[in-house]
């Protein structure tokens, strides 16, 4: 509102890791008033559209996207960007899928969905390509909602125990490389709708 980061392009708004599982709700109704605010900005012409950041929410999980979701008014959605879907698993992606398409309905706007693809499925060789071939499965024919597919690396990274020296990048773990690899191949080929991010590396 006071336009003090000329150069924020896009932000996330974490119900994830960023608070323990206590204060969910309060979070949640701190988030449904900024909302409510930049809303009222817009619409009194404080604010242009055009000067928003694309706001994204991360959710918790498939159940607490569920409940939020029923808290959401128009006026908030058409602030959103969308979601971020974490441990987006084959096993919990139609959930996820449906409730977005739910949202996209109810409040006439788009909506969109960044799922992140981590976990042992992923993970370990033995089950990740029956995982991702699930995945692509679920979510090519709702890929108009899938702004971005983004990658766990630091989560991929824990899962095998890998630390890296200061001067090597996340590509050179090469149990880590393998997995994006794989990714790459079924989300990026050349007649693919689908942009995939680099993994978050600090």
């Amino acid at each position: 509102l006071n336009k003090n980061f000329d150069n924020l392009t896009s932000m996330v708004m974490d119900f994830e890791d960023a608070l323990e599982e206590s204060k969910i709700a309060i979070a949640e109704q701190n988030v449904l008033n900024h909302l409510t605010m930049i809303h009222e900005a817009v619409e009194n012409g404080e604010l242009s559209i055009d000067d928003l950041p694309l706001i994204f929410l991360r959710v918790r999980n498939t159940a607490q996207f569920a409940s939020f979701s029923l808290k959401l008014e128009r006026h908030h959605a058409i602030i959103l960007t969308g979601f971020v879907f974490p441990k987006f698993y084959s096993n919990n992606a139609s959930e996820y899928i449906n409730q977005l398409k739910e949202l996209n309905q109810k409040f006439k706007t788009k909506i969109y969905g960044m799922p992140i693809l981590e976990g042992r499925t992923i993970a370990y060789k033995e089950t990740r390509l029956s995982e991702l071939k699930n995945l692509h499965k679920i979510i090519e024919p709702n890929k108009d909602l899938i702004l971005n597919i983004r990658v766990g690396g630091t989560d991929f990274s824990s899962i095998f125990g890998v630390r890296r020296g200061m001067t090597s990048s996340i590509y050179d773990i090469l149990t880590v490389r393998d997995c994006l690899s794989d990714v790459l191949n079924f989300f990026n080929r050349d007649t693919s709708d689908y942009t995939v991010s680099g993994p978050v590396w600090e």
